[in-house]
């Protein structure tokens, strides 16, 4: 069992992510009680979110190598057709279903 937090410094307070980690890590200790298979409770921060950082070290994280790039685009303009060089296709690489 794996868990991750993530919320952004425009979403919440210092006092109330806080408590949101704490109820977190909780959930996960619980929920991962004597499963074998329980890996790591993971937290992220923003590079630019240095209060998150404090925090998550406050309370015991470590930084890793670890890391996700984000990127987004309006979403009240038209999607442009794909560019793509002679002999590429794009397809789904799997399916998931979420429940």
């Amino acid at each position: 069992m794996a868990m991750h937090a993530h919320s952004t410094e425009k979403m919440t307070t210092p006092a109330i992510e806080d408590e949101m980690l704490a109820w977190a890590e909780g959930q996960w200790r619980e929920k991962s009680a004597g499963d074998p298979n329980a890996t790591q409770f993971t937290a992220w921060a923003y590079e630019s979110d240095v209060t998150r950082q404090d925090l998550l070290r406050r309370r015991g994280y470590a930084q890793t190598d670890a890391y996700f790039s984000f990127r987004t685009r309006r979403l009240d303009e038209p999607i442009p057709e794909p560019v793509l060089p002679p002999g590429y296709t794009i397809r789904a690489a799997f399916y998931i279903v979420w429940r």
